[in-house]
């Protein structure tokens, strides 16, 4: 949390330092989840308008080929409301935690 930096530096001398670092996180379940930055209950909280992008992994030429395509899955983007800034992505499927990689680095771009 952004607001903790300041706070914790002034009260107890750390030298703690804020950074626009995005990193990814998965959950190893049966189907895989994975996450980078907002979601869109957090987006929301802070005040941050987004627009929500959804799709189906069924349709994807690599769950198709390996059979996956009848498992479900998705992929779901936050831009951020009036532009094309990606603020959050979520993944659940096999292999998401792959998949999530390229969203990472989307967000940053």
């Amino acid at each position: 949390d952004e607001r903790r930096v300041p706070v914790e530096n002034a009260l107890f001398g750390g030298a703690w330092r804020h950074t626009s670092l995005v990193v990814p996180s998965v959950i190893y379940t049966e189907p895989e989840v994975a996450m980078v930055g907002m979601s869109l209950a957090a987006a929301r909280a802070a005040g941050v308008e987004v627009e929500e992008y959804s799709s189906a992994l069924a349709g994807n030429d690599r769950a198709i080929l390996e059979g996956e395509d009848e498992e479900g899955g998705f992929v779901s983007i936050l831009c951020r409301r009036g532009g094309d800034e990606i603020v959050g992505a979520t993944v659940v499927g096999s292999r998401a935690g792959e998949a999530i990689n390229e969203l990472t680095l989307a967000i940053h771009a």
